[in-house]
């Protein structure tokens, strides 16, 4: 058997939004939409990490509000990864 370990998935998109008065927007101006190229990242986060993962997120993203989702998986890992664990016979 062969397991391959996904670390993460990028998806390129086009981000629009809408700085209002009182931010601080690190691109584009307040009042004016924005569109901008940016990437969408997905991987798999252990729970006892994931507070220490959101933080390290939050410090190093230049904007001031960053758009997250976190979902738990139905059906964990019966081993601690970091990504999707795939296996091949």
């Amino acid at each position: 058997m062969v397991i391959i370990v996904t670390v993460h998935f990028t998806v390129k998109e086009l981000a629009h939004f809408l700085p209002l008065e009182g931010t601080h927007p690190y691109i584009g101006a307040v009042g004016e939409i924005t569109k901008v190229a940016e990437n969408r990242l997905e991987t798999i986060v252990p729970k006892a990490q994931l507070a220490t993962v959101l933080d390290a997120m939050k410090e190093a993203h230049p904007y001031e509000e960053v758009a997250y989702e976190v979902y738990r998986l139905a059906e964990p890992a019966q081993v601690a990864t970091i990504g999707a664990p795939w296996c091949i016979s």
